[in-house]
Parts: structure tokens; sequence; C-alpha cells
């Protein structure tokens, strides 16, 4: 089994999931840089059996690597590709496809189109339905939970209403603007408003500037601050001095299910979610925290009993979201 994907961030959830089927099988990834300045096949990722290459070089080599492979590819798909489903389609290989976008039917006209499509894996039950609905055999469409990088645990940080600890740890520059379009300016308004906040950002590359001018402008220096874990130990640190982690997208983004939401509800962490993610209405469904239909600014008033209770059934949930539980789902190739 080889693992692909069009594109390779080394802090990038993706790639977390895909070391995940990996770690147990003897495989590679193989895979395009575009973020955080990544250098292009370093000694550590070949030494790991991970194949980072350019834009460029994964386009001209991906056909030969598919049709070398015989043992089957497994490949995370954010965006139906005519090119790359033609790349695939030339191949004899069994195709296992891990998909993040909401289907439409186009799309599901798309995944039709694969010739070797064995398995389709989804985030969320509303969109098996959608396939299945659309004429995907109900055999091939698996439900899966998005793994969290952390194993569950309560939620250990005494809550104080009086100082609530906001976290957005979705910084995105390649799909809209991380400012406007992703709700950071949404989230540094709701800070200005309330006096009780503080906001903790953790950017993915060094495009900050205009973010730094706003926080100078709304005098906002000493409640907003920038973090840059550089391993897995300090990026769960800076989730666990936070009171909620917050994805307030105000654009319908390719993942459906974000990854810091997850990661902070399997610390207990509640989140607040905008409507335009589907995943907001788990949120609502099981009083994860707080599900936005608007961006109106509202006066942030959470006492420590709702406060308490949103933060255990954050922890009980995010059992269904190990990383067992994904690796059995779609780690099963027969």
């Amino acid at each position: 089994m080889i693992y692909i994907c069009d594109f390779f961030a080394a802090k990038e959830a993706v790639s977390n999931q895909m070391e995940m089927l990996r770690s147990g099988n003897n495989s590679y990834i193989f895979s395009a840089s575009r973020f955080l300045n990544q250098k292009k096949i370093r000694m550590t990722d070949l030494k790991n059996k991970r194949i980072i290459v350019s834009e460029r070089l994964y386009e001209i080599l991906l056909p030969f690597v598919v049709r070398a492979n015989k043992n089957g590819v497994h490949y995370f798909e954010e965006e139906p590709s005519e090119k790359i489903r033609e790349v695939f389609n030339r191949s004899k290989s069994d195709l296992f496809i891990s998909m993040y976008k909401k289907p439409d039917r186009e799309y599901v006209e798309h995944l039709k189109g694969y010739k070797n499509l064995k398995k389709v894996f989804v985030e969320l039950e509303d969109h098996k339905q959608i396939l299945i609905e659309n004429g995907i055999s109900e055999q091939k469409v698996y439900l899966y939970k998005t793994p969290s990088l952390f194993n569950s645990q309560q939620n250990n940080k005494p809550y104080d209403s009086k100082k609530v600890s906001l976290l957005f740890a979705s910084w995105n520059n390649a799909e809209g603007n991380p400012l406007e379009e992703r709700g950071i300016n949404y989230l540094l308004d709701l800070i200005s408003s309330n006096s009780n906040l503080t906001l903790t950002v953790m950017p993915r590359d060094d495009l900050t500037k205009e973010f730094l001018q706003k926080i100078k402008e709304m005098n906002l220096e000493k409640r907003v601050r920038m973090e840059w874990p550089k391993n897995l130990q300090e990026l769960k640190k800076v989730f666990e001095e936070c009171d909620f982690v917050a994805f307030t997208s105000k654009i319908k983004i390719s993942k459906d299910v974000p990854n810091s939401i997850i990661d902070g509800l399997s610390l207990g962490k509640p989140c607040i979610i905008s409507s335009v993610v589907d995943f907001s209405k788990v949120v609502e469904d099981q009083h994860l925290g707080l599900a936005l239909s608007d961006f109106d600014i509202f006066n942030f008033n959470i006492n420590k009993t709702s406060y308490d209770a949103m933060s255990d059934r954050a922890y009980k949930y995010s059992f269904s979201h190990s990383r067992n539980n994904y690796l059995e789902i779609i780690n099963n190739y027969k």
C-alpha cells in the first residue's frame, strides 16, 4: 500500500492521518509540498519513507508511482480532479479514497469515474448518505471519525469566567484569507468587545504582517498572542492552556470536520464553531460548545457550571475519535 496526497505539510493533521495508517505497514507516503517553507526530499523524510517533492515534480512522477505500485493506493482527496482520476484509472491497483469534502452530485459522478475504486471513507453520516443516495454502493462507503492527535484526557485547567482563553489553530492561507474568510477578524472583534477574553493564534506560515498590524490598530497586543510550537509536546501544551478552541470560518472549506476542533475536544476543550462548517451540527446536537448561526458579536458570559458540563461532554465524545477507532475502520483493505 502507498499513501498519496496532493500536498504534505508537516504540521497538518492530514499528514498525521497518513502516518497513523502507515505506522502498522511497511509503506510509503508520496506527496507534494506546499506549506511552511518545507524543504523537498529531506534526508529525514527519506529515512521515514516519505517522498515529498515539489508540486511540479509530483505531477510528473505521480503516473509512474501509481503504475509501479501493485499493492493498492490510498488517496487522500480534498478536491475532485479529472486529471488525477485518469492517472489512477491507468493503473491496475486497487484504489481507496479518503474524502474530506461534503459530496455533491458532481462529486459523486467524479467518484463513479474511478475504475478500480474499492472503498470510500467519509467523515460524517450525512456525507455517507449522500454518496449512497446518488449511486455509490453502500458496501463501498465507510464512515470514519477524524482522529485526534492526542489521547483523550479530562480538562485539567480550572475555568475562570472572568479570564477565558480562546485558541485559533486553523490558520490557512491556501484556502481563503485567514483573517476575514476563516474568521480571525471575527474573533478579534469578539475579544475587543469582551474584556474577559484573550486569544492565542497558531499561524501556519510567515504571512502574519496584516494580522500583527490589525492587533496593533485594535490595541489588543496584551490580549492576543501567537504561538509557534515546534513539536507535538509544545502543541499539546498550547491546547491545554486554552478554554475554548475556535473555528469561526465564514466560508465553506474542503474539510468539514476541523482537525483543531477534534484535537481540542480530546483534551476536554469545548469549541466555538460557525454553522457554515458541517461539524457544527454535531457540536449542537452533542452540546460540545457554541455553534454560531451568524457572526454577531455577543456577550461572552458562560458560567463555570455550564462550562464544566460542556467540557465533560467534549471529553466523553472524543473517545469516538481515537487513533485506534480510526485505524480499525480505515486500515481494513480486505
